[in-house]
């Protein structure tokens, strides 16, 4: 009973708190009472609430398999609003009360309702309406000066719902308040004052309002206001701004009315045996009112800009090398005596301003650098009385437009990213044969290229976080040495086939690092 119970609320509940009601029904059953705290079972969840079908399910098999029984009816807990923020960043909890020596596991999560003073109202209609019923308590409270202070609960009080008609279901909803000293007129003394979805500095921002414009507050909480502004639809949304950006100011500051002067009659001198006449008074000019603050009304998309910094190191790399190979076997003619000892590592340093396109999609803008090991491409011959060597040592630049899909939170947010590249690359190094006495000193000969990558980061709260990346480079680079025969002054080594040599930085790597963000 209670599995059908639960899949039939939860089943036909679509919140809808960001509709306003058409008419306004009777509030006098509206009150304020004092709850006694009590202990309940949940499942919380961060998400749309279109999951909350699936929550239910996982909820009503955990308790089933822990042997936990509910004492109440099925509660549904709301922590913030469709109308403040994404669907994908909705707060809400599941549950039932149980007793206080219940011991949930995972995925169960024992709370206690410790918002002793609520205004209660009844909701009874349909579920996919108690929006309605939400709407006017808020409504009520402000006209009774009472403020928000917690999260919103509904207790769903018809124990078998498919046996009613939708019009005679009953939902039982709790607003947790606190008596404020009524509305006061804000000014924004900051340059920019951002208003957030929550009484806390990490919460999202849903809009910046510039300095002089007033706004209305109901109460504070903790360190901020608490205020209503309109979105783009013209519904009220609220919201909270730090105490330290506004100042108070009165209801006659914001806008003055200037009161209607009284016409006055200019009396003309009587002349005697003539009647007198009498002229129309003349009215003073209305002076015309002082224009008022600008309200704010409208909540804007704000464009959050960040500078992010990387510092990695490679797990995997490869160079394909190219013609290198082939030149080395023919300037020492005997392969078989080649020691190899490169190392392709490299260290990668990077630096990407990102704005945030929406609260889930950023695009940046950046560079990084890749610095290899010494002697990241090293062949050495080793025959009697000396040796032949040639060490080279790759360097490259790159200029990249990464693609960041977020898809975590505010405590710990993890984001998917993708970066296309365009490449420079510079060789240099030195080429030694003591048989000979020859010494070449390779200059750096820059070409372009192409690369991309791709990557998974981790932020651990707003500043540091941890990365890996997969990338693939497409580089191919030229060689010159110093050559004071040249009338150049360089030359370039070449194969017996008169073909330049070139080397093939191209190849796949796997690099993973720290990352700051400011």
């Amino acid at each position: 009973m209670l599995a059908v119970f639960l899949f039939m609320v939860f089943l036909a509940t679509q919140v809808s708190w960001a509709s306003a009601p058409q008419q306004r029904p009777e509030q006098s059953s509206f009150s304020v009472r004092e709850i006694n705290p009590f202990n309940y079972v949940c499942i919380p969840y961060k998400g749309p609430l279109s999951d909350r079908e699936k929550v239910a399910g996982t909820l009503v098999s955990a308790m089933q398999g822990q042997n936990i029984f509910q004492i109440g009816t099925i509660l549904g807990i709301y922590y913030n609003f469709a109308q403040t923020v994404q669907p994908e960043e909705l707060v809400w909890e599941v549950g039932f009360p149980v007793a206080s020596d219940a011991m949930p596991q995972e995925p169960l999560e024992k709370k206690e309702w410790n918002f002793t003073t609520v205004v209660i109202g009844l909701h009874v209609g349909p579920y996919t309406e108690s929006g309605k019923t939400i709407h006017m308590m808020m409504e009520w409270m402000r006209a009774n000066n009472y403020a928000v202070d917690g999260p919103i609960l509904e207790r769903y009080l018809d124990m078998d719902p498919s046996r009613l008609m939708p019009g005679g279901l009953r939902t039982e909803i709790w607003i947790p308040c606190r008596k404020s000293a009524g509305t006061v007129f804000l000014r924004v003394k900051a340059q920019l004052a951002n208003v957030r979805s929550g009484p806390d500095p990490a919460s999202n921002v849903l809009a910046q309002l510039v300095r002089g414009t007033v706004v209305e507050s109901s109460g504070t909480t903790g360190g901020f206001y608490e205020i209503s502004l309109k979105d783009q639809y013209g519904q009220a949304v609220q919201g909270f701004i730090d105490i330290k950006t506004v100042e108070i100011v009165s209801g006659e500051e914001v806008q003055e009315e200037v009161p209607e002067p009284v016409p006055q009659k200019k009396e003309e001198p009587q002349v005697e045996k003539k009647p007198k006449v009498e002229e129309k008074p003349k009215i003073q000019e209305k002076p015309k009112p002082a224009p008022a603050k600008k309200v704010a009304t409208a909540l804007k998309a704000v464009k959050k800009v960040s500078l992010e910094l990387g510092f990695y190191y490679s797990l995997m790399n490869s160079y394909n090398r190219g013609l290198l190979d082939e030149w080395f076997i023919e300037v020492t003619a005997d392969p078989t005596r080649l020691v190899d000892a490169g190392s392709p590592a490299f260290y990668n340093f990077s630096g990407v301003l990102f704005i945030d396109v929406s609260p889930n999609f950023a695009l940046g803008f950046g560079t990084e650098v890749m610095v290899s090991a010494p002697r990241a491409l090293w062949g050495t011959q080793i025959f009697w009385g000396g040796r032949q060597e040639i060490a080279l040592n790759p360097f490259i630049v790159g200029f990249k437009v990464p693609l960041r899909l977020k898809i975590g939170g505010a405590g710990m947010m993890m984001s998917i990213t993708a970066s296309p590249m365009m490449l420079m690359g510079w060789v240099t190094g030195t080429y030694d044969n003591s048989a000979t006495s020859t010494y070449w000193e390779f200059t750096p000969s820059s070409k372009t290229g192409f690369g991309v990558s791709g990557g998974i980061e981790t932020f651990f709260g707003k500043s540091f976080g941890v990365g890996m990346n997969v990338g693939m480079r497409s580089l191919t680079v030229g060689l010159s040495f110093k050559d004071p025969g040249s009338s150049t002054g360089y030359s370039t080594p070449i194969l017996s086939s008169g073909t330049p040599v070139t080397v093939d930085l191209g190849g796949t790597y796997v690099t993973t690092g720290l990352l700051i963000r400011f």
